[in-house]
């Protein structure tokens, strides 16, 4: 992926707006200030420039979103109209994300068509800028994160430090050590205190260096709450997990070596070890309800996008306005021909499993694959991607969605593609979760 272009409605998430490079040709940022050059102003602007074409359904199917985009621009500014919402912007270059930026409060400053018919494609220019008392709330992803990590990373906790003081002559001649060198010296030093991990070099040094590519509030945090001596490896079992019970994980090393990324499931199983011993923090309701709202508006935005493009033309101005919802698409009576559907939910399923298939996207994968359960005579269908829990463990128990849910965010805190993946299927319960995180650390 190129750029990406979410749009979403802060009074109905249902309404979203997607599109990616297919249509998109160029996004612009500009942030400005007064011509007036004896002072930085106070009140400065920002701004969003996107471009991009406009194409026939029958050519594109996101056609349809272009002129949902449209729509959104010619809305009065009138109470109830959605006029303000929440934009997502994605520049990922070699899987690697290189920027986002998020508007929290956007709105529409100009909208322009072009038709040439030489080219047969249609151009479209749109500019959108933030609400102007919100303009604290602009994020920034990646640049954020990278540009304010000494501002906003949490200072050490005293024991740590008082660790250091004693390392302090081993690093540099003595010399005083940087952040860095304190969090590789103390997470080396966790490390080496799990049972067995001395035996495998090559796995220690990968872990290490997932760890320091991490998000500074999740080493914080590792280094807080886990114990020493809290993991136990197997040899004999297919998979790993943490038992709440003896606060401790159990992983297969031998089966963390995968194209996910070695150490993938490391994290992972330490994001539930670090759920449970932090105080259950997956049981917040906000986090759950922001799991369930943000999968649903993602299978409601390709289903009606779907729906769009299958329509016969002749009969869009009468059922153009038809929108289905979660409960229509995860109705047993739609899949077994009680009830009748314009369009195949199966092959809704099908085309979302196989946007789910990268490596980088097991995680969005995985929880789709037990959000989207559906018991259609003694079959079950669902969306399996690159992998998935089997359909008993998400039937067992209901709360595990939610419970994995944590472990994959903290994993992605390792791994900035998994993290922004993450962030552009569950925006919503992502934000809630840092969220979280930062309540943890200050327990």
């Amino acid at each position: 992926m190129g750029i990406a272009l979410k749009i979403v409605g802060l009074d109905n998430e249902g309404c979203s707006i997607e599109l990616d490079d297919e249509l998109l040709t160029c996004i612009e940022y500009l942030h400005h200030t007064s011509t007036v050059p004896s002072a930085r102003t106070y009140d400065p602007g920002y701004t969003l420039l996107i471009s991009g074409k406009v194409m026939p359904m029958k050519e594109s199917g996101t056609g349809q979103e272009i002129l949902e985009l449209s729509k959104w621009a010619h809305l009065p500014y009138e109470p109830g109209t959605d006029y303000y919402r929440n934009v997502y912007i994605t520049y990922e270059k070699d899987e690697q994300v290189i920027r986002e930026i998020n508007f929290t409060n956007a709105y529409v400053l100009d909208y322009e068509e072009g038709y040439d018919n030489k080219d047969s494609v249609g151009m479209f220019k749109l500019s959108l800028s933030q609400k102007k008392d919100q303009l604290r709330k602009i994020n920034f992803g990646q640049q954020e994160e990278s540009d304010t990590a000494v501002k906003n990373t949490p200072k050490l906790p005293t024991t740590h430090n008082l660790v250091m003081n004693w390392e302090k002559k081993s690093i540099d001649g003595g010399s005083a050590p940087t952040r860095k060198d304190i969090l590789l010296a103390l997470f080396a030093k966790k490390l080496d205190t799990l049972p067995g991990i001395d035996e495998h070099k090559d796995y220690r040094d990968a872990v290490i260096n997932r760890f320091m590519s991490g998000t500074p509030i999740a080493q914080e945090l590792f280094l807080k709450y886990v114990k020493n001596n809290s993991l136990l490896e197997l040899t004999n079992e297919d998979g790993s997990f943490y038992r709440d019970s003896k606060d401790t994980v159990f992983l297969n090393i031998a089966k963390d070596y995968t194209r996910k990324g070695t150490g993938v499931v490391f994290f992972h199983e330490y994001g539930h070890y670090l759920d449970d011993v932090a105080g259950d923090l997956s049981i917040d309701a906000i986090f759950r309800k922001c799991i369930m709202n943000d999968f649903r508006s993602a299978v409601e935005s390709r289903a009606n996008a779907m729906f769009l493009r299958e329509l016969k033309r002749e009969l869009v101005p009468v059922l153009g306005h038809m929108r289905y919802k979660l409960e229509d698409i995860m109705n047993p009576d739609y899949w077994n021909g009680t009830k009748e559907t314009w369009i195949d939910f199966k092959k809704l399923y099908e085309n979302i499993s196989d946007e789910l298939t990268p490596h980088e996207l097991s995680a969005v994968s995985d929880l789709y694959s037990g959000l989207s359960i559906v018991k259609v005579g003694k079959e079950t269908q669902r969306i399996v991607g690159n992998w998935a829990h089997p359909v008993e463990y998400w039937s067992a128990d209901k709360d595990k969605v939610f419970v994995e849910a944590f472990a994959h965010c903290y994993e992605a805190q390792f791994n900035s593609v998994r993290r922004a993946n993450l962030r552009k299927y569950f925006p919503t319960a992502y934000k809630r979760f840092e969220e979280l995180l930062e309540e943890a650390y200050a327990k």
